[in-house]
């Protein structure tokens, strides 16, 4: 999916967009009251997080990070859902 129809589909105004980054990655821009945070769409990982309450930001994106479309970025935090190790309830569902 494109820039375009990511903005179109899911964007929402002064909110959440989508931007093309180092190498062509893209990244899921937030910003609310409460903070700003930037999600590499490409492994799930947050890049940064600001929350409004804090001078500098929580999490940050390293000058020296190497964005690459071939590999998850290796800075940031992973995002991982729904679940760690194997699945709870049926063990025939992909480990995590």
């Amino acid at each position: 999916m494109n820039i375009s129809a990511l903005n179109q589909q899911f964007g929402i105004a002064d909110t959440l967009g989508f931007h093309e980054a180092q190498n062509g990655l893209i990244v899921a821009d937030i910003d609310n009251p409460l903070a700003t945070a930037k999600i590499c769409l490409q492994g799930a990982h947050l890049l940064s997080w600001h929350p409004r309450s804090t001078a500098a930001p929580v999490v940050w994106l390293s000058e020296d990070a190497q964005l690459s479309p071939w590999k998850s970025p290796h800075s940031g935090a992973p995002i991982c859902w729904p679940w760690f190790g194997a699945h709870a309830d049926n063990p025939a569902y992909p480990a995590h």
